[in-house]
């Protein structure tokens, strides 16, 4: 039990396998911080693909795949919605679809990205 650390509420003590970045949202009265990672890759073919994780899950859980897309050239972004991995837990909100497409969305014209699969 002495050996265990605790992993932070952002996982300020969890390593993702790719630069977070954090964009700051405004939810239901609330500035929330909104992770994600935004892999590029040396050799872009101009296409991006969207990963989003399950409940009870983070982005960090696509590392594999990430890997096999960018070694082939997509650019991958992998938000971690709000209430999840790295992106602010709040005390109160309510999550519904609506509000998590609309906070991807926003991130998605935040890079200036269009269209992904």
């Amino acid at each position: 039990e002495e050996n265990l650390k605790s992993l932070g509420l952002q996982l300020e003590n969890y390593e993702y396998p790719y630069e977070v970045n954090k964009l700051v949202v405004s939810n239901q009265n609330q500035e929330l911080e909104f992770a994600y990672m935004d892999i590029q890759p040396e050799n872009y073919n101009n296409k991006n693909v969207l990963l989003l994780h399950g409940k009870n899950f983070n982005g960090a859980y696509w590392e594999t795949t990430i890997e096999v897309l960018s070694r082939e050239g997509y650019r991958v972004i992998v938000p971690d919605q709000i209430g999840f991995g790295k992106s602010y837990k709040p005390e109160y909100f309510q999550y519904s679809f609506q509000q998590l497409a609309a906070n991807t969305k926003n991130l998605l014209d935040t890079l200036k990205v269009s269209k992904v699969a």
